[in-house]
């Protein structure tokens, strides 16, 4: 199974830091550099970013022109926008300023980084998207968000082509809902984030910091999977979202070499079918609390 093509590369570490798990914090530009060099020659096309990233779009424009991929690569960066403002000029501004921090002819994917923008949709931010994405700074539009009745609402907007959700083998509820289903049948792409809830699903039970000691049960059960499978609590994570969620692509992002080269094995790797099995029978419904960051306290 080669599956690298699926793999979205998550560029938020190379701009600040981020993840719970995240012992090495941002890499510096010749670190970056290397990340985006490896990720590139392993086969992955796509790079996830957001102007709320720091200073990843200029890291990553950085790497991108050095490498010389810069009409190749496919770039996906996001954006917080309130159309109650109506100016329309900055969301075209931002664009713009995206296109000269990253070095790259066009957007592959111009996201909206707030889902309370869908409470605020109208006919008149789809026109001025269409007009965006006719001049050919953009190619598709896209929403990212954290429910799934958002993602059901965003995928019957005629304008957008994909959403982004969280979804891992604790946070299933998304399947639940039948959005992937659903993504299908309105002929939309799905992009999902969190397949290792920001790392936290990776972590040893005596590692996780106090404040959520709840997550001791569900990891007792990973080990059980672990030992079950003859696999890492990695390669649980990654082969349920290979496998369960086989249309969409999977945003990782990486803080170092060693780990995108880690992250590369896993979508190189076969998976027992019977992994989706096991992992829905042990995680039915988990507690908001751990499947939200913006909980954690």
């Amino acid at each position: 199974m080669n599956c690298a093509n699926r793999f979205v590369l998550g560029t938020a570490q190379l701009g600040m830091n981020y993840g719970i798990a995240n012992a090495s914090g941002k890499p510096d530009q010749k670190s970056a550099t290397e990340i985006v060099s490896a990720a590139w020659e392993g086969g992955v096309r796509e790079f996830d970013t957001a102007q709320g990233y720091g200073d990843s779009e200029s890291v990553l424009g950085k790497a991108i022109d050095e490498l010389n991929i810069s009409g190749r690569v496919k770039i996906i960066t996001k954006y917080s926008f309130n159309p109650k403002d109506g100016n329309w000029e900055s969301l075209l501004e931002a664009v713009e300023k995206s296109l000269s921090r990253l070095k790259v002819p066009n957007i592959f994917q111009l996201m909206f980084h707030n889902e309370n923008i869908l409470e605020l949709w109208t006919d008149e931010l789809s026109a001025h998207l269409e007009f965006i994405r006719h001049s050919g700074l953009v190619e598709k539009i896209g929403v990212s968000v954290y429910s799934p009745l958002n993602a059901l609402k965003a995928l019957k907007i005629g304008v957008i082509d994909s959403i982004q959700i969280p979804s891992n083998i604790w946070d299933r509820r998304f399947e639940a809902a039948r959005v992937f289903d659903c993504a299908g049948i309105y002929g939309k792409d799905v992009y999902v984030r969190s397949v290792f809830l920001q790392g936290l699903i990776c972590m040893e039970k005596e590692a996780v910091p106090a404040k959520l000691d709840m997550v001791a049960p569900l990891i007792q059960k990973l080990d059980a999977c672990c030992r079950m499978f003859n696999l890492t609590k990695q390669e649980i994570a990654a082969g349920y979202a290979i496998l369960c969620y086989d249309k969409a692509q999977l945003v990782i992002g990486v803080e170092s070499l060693d780990q995108l080269n880690s992250n590369l094995k896993l979508f190189n790797k076969q998976y027992p079918t019977s992994l989706i099995v096991e992992i829905q029978q042990q995680y039915q419904k988990v507690d908001d609390k751990i499947l939200n960051p913006y909980l954690w306290g």
